[in-house]
C-alpha cells in the first residue's frame, strides 16, 4: 500500500526536525500543505529538507518552487484541479511530474484525468486534525468505483483501520493528526505501526 504523511497545515514545535526523522524512519512520500504559508515560508523550510529527500515531496502550493528545488511531484486541491486545464496537466505529466489531486466525492473518480497518480480520498473516518469533520456515510457501504486512479484514504486513519481500507477498495493511506497532533515520540511510533501493519496484509 502507498504510505503517505501530510503536514500540519500550521507550524508544529520542532517541525523540521520531525519531518527529517520521518525520512529517516522510512517515509516514502510527504505532502508539504501549507495553505496559509507563504511561498517565502515554503522557501525557507524546503532550504532545510536534505536535498536526498526532496524528491519524495509533493507540493500542495507554490508549484513553481519545484524546479528550483529539484521536485517533480505536484498535488492538485480540488479547486485547483477543477481550474486548470488538462492540456496543463498532460504538458506537466509530459515534463515528467508526478501528479496526485484530491476527490470527495465517489463519483468524482470516474471523471478524473489520466494525468493522475493517486488522489486523496476523505474523510473515511472522522477526522484527527478536524473535530467534527465526518465522512460520507456512502464510504463505508460501497468499494470505491475503479479506475485508473490509486485511491489514498485520509481522515482518521489509526493502525487498525488499515485492514478495512483494503476490504474498501483502498491502495494506500495518508497520515496528517493523528502525526501532529501527539509529541514527535508517539507520532513517529504511529507511522511506524501503521506501516508495520500495512506490510503484514500486503
Amino acid at each position: 500500500m502507498i504510505q503517505i504523511v501530510i503536514s500540519s497545515p500550521e507550524a508544529v514545535d520542532r517541525e523540521l526536525q520531525r519531518i527529517v526523522a520521518l525520512f529517516e524512519a522510512g517515509m516514502e512520500l510527504f505532502h508539504l500543505r501549507k495553505s496559509n504559508a507563504s511561498e517565502l515560508e515554503l522557501t525557507q523550510l524546503l532550504k532545510e529538507v536534505p536535498e536526498d529527500f526532496r524528491e519524495k515531496i509533493a507540493l500542495h502550493q507554490h508549484h513553481r518552487l519545484a524546479a528550483r528545488f529539484g521536485i517533480k511531484r505536484l498535488h492538485f486541491p480540488e479547486k485547483l484541479r477543477m481550474a486548470t486545464p488538462v492540456s496543463q496537466l498532460e504538458s506537466l505529466k509530459t515534463q515528467g511530474h508526478i501528479l496526485s489531486t484530491s476527490i470527495h466525492k465517489r463519483e468524482r473518480f470516474l471523471q478524473l484525468s489520466s494525468c493522475f497518480s493517486y488522489a486523496l480520498y476523505g474523510p473515511v473516518f472522522p477526522s484527527i486534525s478536524k473535530p467534527g469533520y465526518q465522512p460520507s456515510t456512502e464510504t463505508p457501504l460501497q468499494k470505491l468505483p475503479e479506475s485508473g486512479c490509486k485511491k489514498v484514504a485520509i481522515g482518521g486513519i489509526e493502525e487498525n483501520k488499515i485492514p478495512l481500507l483494503r476490504e474498501w477498495g483502498f491502495d494506500g493511506y495518508a497520515l496528517l493528526g493523528a502525526i501532529w497532533q501527539e509529541n514527535s515520540k508517539d507520532g513517529l511510533k504511529h507511522f511506524l505501526q501503521c506501516r508495520k501493519t500495512h506490510e503484514m496484509i500486503g
